[in-house]
């Protein structure tokens, strides 16, 4: 291709176009490509940002190219997958002539709460897994049942695929139906142990020294425990550091409070005392207090955001670009974090709704100087604890309050393919929910 065009071509022009190319001659029927190495060759920042000095004998006739919205990138490789370019975990063919809505009274509820956002929705909800976390994207929680599933190795992974390789017709099964055979498997096999545990001997009067355990057993009941603490968490990253191993989110599916009082804007602003001892707090302009209350004291949304960081001033993201004093977590995610100020004067004043924002008490830290208990957020992954997901800003920015489907189940249906199936066995043991 490149020798047959007529027109001269930089080093610039040659970065834009052989991903683009490496990616459209492929007949997506016959081979599946795997984005997980795309996001690893990170092709999309040759294509958003300048990576490439100049040659010295290279004209300067390309210094104005235009950086390419990254939000436009991730819209074009959801297309992609949704077109036939695989995650590995992508939809069926028959699912993708049709997709109806995963979650229709959300929808509703949505429209009452930010009509904006509810339309973003409407016209392009999506989301798929990555094979890495990015800023901007959501965390979502995994049964344990797919976490020794999915997990990279370990004692009970290896475990697990020796068992289903004992099943029979495996290959005849249906998407569905695979699923909930080795998710019936990995349940059976932890259920066992538990009950293994729980007859040891080893309890004495109601407690348990982990210690005291097998090193097998001592994975199991520490995978389960911190299954039960972060159960179904659903989370937006917005920071992530590889080389350090530190990074930061927010879960967005735990909210506390739907109004804010005196009290609870004195903590929102102020925070208490942090980790080291010492005291956070910003040197507001006197009376901002009483204004976050005159502004959200009837309606507000803030969310436990983790157990971490939980003495500091709390986190405000919403989706309103050119908010005074707001920063855009990541380029193209026109998701944003601060402009208190001006968020509580809008408010006010009736330019915006107190639903337009999100308050976040605490955070989940990766960081493994300062939390070393924690691990690293490429470890949780790697293990499958959690799984990665692209997603519209509609689906990321959308309150959780009262949802009558989950938003957990919202954004796995959404992803569709294995991640829909999963989704469903879990649903389907919720008593509690009127509609499934």
């Amino acid at each position: 291709f490149l020798t047959m065009t007529s027109f001269p071509l930089s080093t610039k022009c040659i970065a834009l176009i052989v991903p683009v190319m490496a990616l459209l001659v492929l007949d997506v029927d016959c081979l599946t490509v795997s984005l997980r190495r795309i996001a690893a060759t990170r092709m999309y920042p040759i294509v958003t940002t300048r990576l490439y000095a100049n040659d010295e004998n290279e004209d300067d006739d390309n210094d104005d190219l235009e950086d390419v919205d990254l939000g436009d990138w991730r819209k074009f490789r959801a297309s992609l997958i949704d077109n036939g370019i695989s995650t590995g975990e992508e939809e069926t063919k028959k699912e993708k002539q049709t997709k109806p809505s995963v979650a229709e009274q959300n929808e509703k509820l949505l429209e009452e709460q930010n009509a904006q956002l509810a339309e973003e929705y409407r016209s392009g909800a999506w989301a798929h897994v990555t094979g890495e976390p990015e800023v901007g994207g959501l965390l979502c929680r995994m049964p344990l049942e797919a976490e020794l599933f999915y997990g990279e190795t370990g004692y009970w992974k290896e475990r697990l695929t020796d068992t289903l390789k004992t099943k029979k017709n495996q290959d005849n099964l249906s998407d569905d139906a695979r699923v909930t055979q080795w998710f019936k498997a990995a349940e059976k096999m932890v259920l066992e142990e538990l009950q293994s545990i729980n007859n040891s001997g080893k309890i004495k009067n109601g407690i348990l020294n982990p210690n005291e355990l097998e090193k097998k057993s001592q994975d199991m009941l520490n995978k389960y425990m911190d299954y039960k603490d972060t159960w179904q968490e659903v989370c937006l990253l917005l920071s992530h550091e590889p080389g350090s191993g530190c990074s930061e989110a927010v879960v967005i599916n735990r909210p506390i409070c739907k109004s804010i009082d005196r009290q609870l804007a004195k903590i929102l602003l102020e925070g208490g005392d942090s980790r080291d001892g010492k005291t956070t707090a910003f040197d507001f302009e006197f009376g901002l207090i009483d204004k976050v209350v005159l502004a959200f004291g009837t309606e507000a949304a803030v969310y436990m955001g983790g157990v971490e960081k939980q003495g500091e001033p709390a986190l405000l993201i919403h989706g309103i670009s050119g908010l005074e004093g707001a920063k855009e977590i990541s380029p193209g995610t026109g998701i944003y974090q601060g402009g208190l100020e001006a968020a509580v004067d809008g408010v006010i004043n009736g330019l915006y709704k107190p639903f337009d924002f999100r308050f976040f008490l605490g955070r989940k830290i990766c960081d493994p100087k300062a939390y070393p208990e924690n691990g690293t957020l490429l470890q949780k992954v790697g293990e499958a604890a959690y799984k990665p997901v692209a997603c519209a800003r509609s689906v990321a920015l959308k309150q959780c309050l009262g949802l009558p489907k989950p938003l957990w189940h919202e954004v796995l249906e959404l992803c569709g393919g294995e991640m829909k199936y999963v989704s469903s066995i879990e649903l389907n043991k919720r008593a509690d929910l009127e509609s499934k």
